[in-house]
């Protein structure tokens, strides 16, 4: 009954530990978005997750945003890091509202991509701007895949 109890009152404790999964993340500058894109949270589903949790600490040390591109609400982040010898040049699309930096999911954004006047519409930018932009970010990763 002792370890009924005790496994109980550990149960409440865990679940009152637990984060609010209706409270929006929300980011208020650049440097907070990419310490949460590159820190493990306890799930790890793709490769370049694991890798980024096999050498957490010399990504740490090694993570360095180059720029912040902003057009509109639309804030492009470029940022690498080194494993090894081995630079990773990264990009992150994120939309400002209310002075906080939102995700913008790369499906949603590249399907989106092939109509420049929609995407400049919700970005309030220019058609002129989302070709910059797509320009910078290619260039930044020329041999990745930008998505």
């Amino acid at each position: 009954m002792k370890k009924i109890a005790i496994f109980a009152l550990l149960c409440m404790f865990c679940a009152s530990c637990q984060t609010d999964p209706n409270k929006p993340i929300l980011f208020k500058s650049p440097e907070q978005y990419i310490d949460w894109v590159i820190t493990p949270r306890g799930y790890i589903v793709t490769d370049e997750q694991y890798l980024q949790y096999k050498h957490q600490d010399e990504v740490a040390k090694t993570l360095s945003i180059a720029e912040v591109k902003e057009a509109g609400s639309l804030c492009v982040i470029f940022y690498s890091y080194s494993i090894g010898a081995t630079v990773h040049r990264k990009i992150e699309f994120c939309k400002k509202v209310d002075d906080y930096l939102l995700m913008v999911f790369p499906s949603d954004f590249k399907s989106r991509f092939v109509d420049k006047t929609e995407l400049a519409m919700e970005y309030s930018i220019t058609c002129d701007e989302v070709t910059e932009v797509m320009r910078a970010a290619y260039n930044w990763q020329p041999n990745d895949d930008l998505w």
